[in-house]
């Protein structure tokens, strides 16, 4: 993340004024911070997704495929077993789909980004910047729309942009099946089967509903077929972006409140919040696609939690990298095959819990993979150099906590490792803690969410001592 460099540099010259503060850590204080939360994956109950009446596969595999003509048959194979409701799908990927993966889910994810601005209960979002972003989805949605179903792009339309948008399609319609999970089956529980099997249909119907319900409106039951018929029409897709918030804004002064019975409910805009980031991730492993052999999704259910297990299988004497996803992140490096289980609402912390845990590769060998901790960079260098005793580790587990409070924001992202080449306890753990304070200004022509105090700590904790650093910032005051 942007800031991240920042923050080592201010670590870094923390350490050189002494503002690094060392407390003694008791074994009864690391086993409090250094535990493995018990995700029973292997007792979780398959959970399949749905799209309106349709069922979607339970388990995906995503296999590297160089032959683009062979990718494009497996595709297609995927899209025809997908309408027919399979428990499962594999799909070959080439190269040059993994390259429009990459595109379509940016795309995807500045839109989800746009609407999750509207998550904020405090209802003090401008109409008119609600249109606007709606419309920006809408028009995102049609654009992922004419890539992946080329026969239903109208003339006139734009036609330059490889057709590789099949893949990213497909994917796509896993995440908004995952999101209507999340909702409980309200986000498209409206929808029969026929609509569900239009893509068009299904970004559209999602959007409006998300959209008008995160600004407390119920979407008329008129405004979709007006919509889905102007996307179709719409000669370039940022054409929309000028058209629709007319006729969003219309509907939206003669919509009534929304039904909290029947809305996406906080679980939905929960995980509105974290969607972004969540693609952003998917982004970054589909950009090293010629590293892997296979990626799988599978998802189950524990109670009434869903459960998320990415196996990347990553191929021989090859390595996979994620940088800057997170504040003041280290490299994460992934060898051999991982599996990783995602719980995005632990039973008693209410965390977002991500396991990592070696698993069977092709040939059925077991601990074949790794997934590790480096500290690179003159950022984590000058740290270690001057203060931390910062050492690589192999991640056992990655915590994400989130709060809230009338004008604060708080999260805390908790990092489990077991440092590797080191003698004596390996156990080690990273917290970083994020602390916003916000007030609400109004002008005439805007009404803007400001930050009036930060606070950041960063803790390091080995199994004798734990490093401590915090950074407050204020705005200046003139």
């Amino acid at each position: 993340m942007r800031c991240a460099w920042q923050v080592l540099l201010l670590v870094a010259a923390g350490c050189i004024a002494g503002c690094i503060a060392r407390h003694p850590v008791s074994e009864s204080d690391l086993q409090r911070w250094w535990y493995l939360d018990t995700v029973a994956w292997n007792d979780a109950e398959p959970m399949t997704p749905t799209l309106g009446e349709r069922t979607l596969p339970a388990s995906w595999t995503l296999r590297y495929q160089a032959s683009l003509l062979r990718s494009t048959i497996s595709i297609l194979r995927a899209g025809d077993r997908l309408k027919t409701g399979a428990e499962a799908i594999e799909i070959g990927v080439s190269p040059e789909y993994a390259e429009g993966t990459v595109r379509i889910i940016g795309r995807a994810r500045a839109a989800i980004e746009d609407l999750s601005a509207f998550a904020e209960p405090s209802g003090t979002t401008d109409r008119k910047n609600w249109a606007a972003a709606m419309a920006r989805a809408l028009a995102a949605a049609e654009h992922v729309v004419r890539v992946s179903t080329p026969e239903e792009r109208p003339d006139g339309a734009e036609g330059d942009e490889e057709t590789t948008g099949l893949a990213a399609g497909t994917m796509l319609e896993l995440v908004l099946g995952y999101l209507n999970e999340r909702a409980d089956g309200r986000l498209l529980g409206e929808m029969d089967a026929a609509s569900a099997a239009r893509l068009r249909e299904v970004l559209a119907r999602a959007i409006l509903h998300l959209g008008f319900d995160l600004a407390g409106k119920a979407d008329p039951p008129e405004l979709p077929p007006e919509i889905i018929a102007a996307m179709q029409k719409a000669p370039q897709t940022e054409a929309l972006e000028k058209t629709l918030p007319e006729t969003l804004l219309t509907h939206f002064q003669k919509a009534p409140p929304s039904d909290p019975a029947t809305g996406s409910g906080a679980r939905l805009r929960a995980a509105l919040k974290w969607a972004p980031k969540v693609l952003e991730v998917i982004e970054a492993l589909v950009r090293q696609w010629d590293r892997m052999e296979s990626v799988a999704f599978e998802f189950r259910r524990a109670g009434e939690e869903p459960l998320v297990a990415v196996t990347l299988n990553v191929a021989p004497g090859r390595e996979i990298r994620l940088e800057n996803l997170f504040i003041m992140q280290p490299t994460i490096v992934l060898r051999g095959t991982t599996r990783i289980v995602v719980q995005a609402k632990a039973p008693e912390t209410g965390e977002v819990v991500v396991l990592f845990e070696p698993a069977a590769d092709a040939a059925g060998g077991i601990d074949s993979g790794s997934a590790e901790v480096r500290f690179e960079g003159l950022g984590y260098a000058l740290v270690r150099l001057l203060a931390l005793p910062l050492a690589d580790a192999a991640l056992r587990e990655i915590r994400v906590a989130k709060a809230s409070e009338e004008g604060q924001k708080m999260l805390g992202v908790t990092l489990v490792m077991e440092a590797t080449d080191q003698r004596g306890d390996p156990r080690r753990v990273i917290v970083f803690q994020d602390v916003r304070r916000k007030r609400i200004t109004r002008d005439p022509f805007a009404v803007r969410i400001q930050t009036e105090r930060l606070e950041q700590v960063f803790n390091y904790v080995t199994p004798h001592v734990r490093f401590s650093y915090m950074r407050t910032k204020e705005p200046s005051r003139p």
